[in-house]
């Protein structure tokens, strides 16, 4: 079956120019989804291999107006060390730094209801159809020492691509869907306004697609990531 996966060479947004260095070309992999019309969505969450690239090459401050001023670089509990973890999402930052990240990778953060709420919802079904993430190393959450869950991951995030089950189905595309439940929460755009979805390596199994938060577009957020979208 195709699976419609684009590797991401190329970017269309004044932060990077297709004529850049090789090493300054926005990496990471999308895939085109959806059930009722079709959009690309990153396969996993963005690293800190793929940030540190941003926060190297990036020639253009954001063109959101609150967020020209923005400290870009994760916070000290983002654990940010590219060289030694670069598979490990990239968290401890704000949505405007997420917002630029995706502006300058020529993409943009994803819309929560038509967008990552498919997405959530698609590898939801092939995993925990009755709402509850049954095994517990499917996806990089909490262990529970309830009886049901008591031998989970480790408690702390883990390199995207690690909870190789954590993804769909369908066939519709969300089969290369990775992380979206689990590892870290991620930054979206509802209405213009800053929004946090999901559930991060510190949540429980129950209700993995639950979950929203209304963050400062400045204030930075230690269990949450990226994930970008495009057309």
């Amino acid at each position: 079956r195709r699976r419609h996966v684009r590797r991401c060479s190329l970017s269309t947004s004044t932060g990077a120019s297709p004529a850049a260095a090789p090493d300054c070309i926005p990496g990471g992999e999308m895939v085109a989804v959806g059930r009722f019309g079709r959009y690309l969505i990153d396969t996993t969450e963005v690293t800190q291999r793929e940030y540190a690239r941003f926060l190297r090459c990036r020639s253009a401050a954001p063109s959101i107006s609150e967020c020209v001023a923005v400290e870009l670089r994760p916070g000290p509990e983002g654990e940010f060390d590219p060289e030694r973890t670069p598979e490990l999402p990239v968290r401890d930052l704000s949505w405007c730094a997420a917002a630029a990240y995706c502006e300058w990778a020529g993409r943009r953060l994803c819309a929560p209801v038509t967008e990552w709420q498919p997405a959530c919802t698609a590898v939801r079904e092939s995993i925990a159809p009755a709402g509850m993430v049954r095994d517990p190393r499917a996806c990089v959450l909490s262990a529970f020492a309830d009886g049901s869950w008591g031998a989970g991951p480790d408690d702390v995030p883990q390199p995207v691509r690690s909870a190789a089950d954590c993804r769909g189905r369908d066939g519709s595309g969300y089969e290369m869907v990775f992380d979206i439940i689990g590892n870290v929460q991620e930054f979206v755009t509802a209405a213009g306004r800053p929004t946090i979805v999901g559930q991060s390596w510190s949540s429980g199994p129950f209700n993995p697609c639950e979950g929203r938060a209304r963050p400062e577009p400045h204030e930075h957020r230690p269990d949450v990531g990226i994930r970008c979208c495009a057309e």
